[in-house]
């Protein structure tokens, strides 16, 4: 009767183990999942960063590129709108190329 009483407190305590072991496991799968599920979320949130700085990027480079392009444009519209202004107002509508270009005439060489 001593051994089958010892054999069921056996039974009984190896039973006990696994059952601590598993729940530990258990333990260990839920703090897994949670860091997993915390790291897609900050995986989220960078992705979501990186899309913002490429498209910060992509503007940076394009003002960088069409800033001047702007600006030449800017210049050369305000030179020609000077030259027109000159024309019409102290030229009589007289052309500038005309007035101080010399033409080529027919009995040049």
């Amino acid at each position: 009767m001593k051994k089958e009483d010892d054999n069921q407190k056996l039974i009984r305590d190896a039973t006990l183990l696994q059952l601590q072991k598993s729940n530990a496991l258990e333990q260990q799968l839920k703090a897994i999942r949670h860091n997993t599920e915390q790291t897609e979320i900050r995986l989220l949130e960078l992705q979501k960063e990186m899309k913002k700085a490429r498209r910060s990027i992509r503007i940076f480079w394009l003002a960088e590129l069409f800033g001047p392009i702007l600006a030449i444009a800017l210049i050369l519209g305000g030179a020609w709108y000077a030259v027109r202004y000159a024309e019409e107002h102290y030229l009589g509508g007289e052309s500038i190329i005309d007035k101080f270009l010399p033409r080529e005439t027919a009995s040049s060489p």
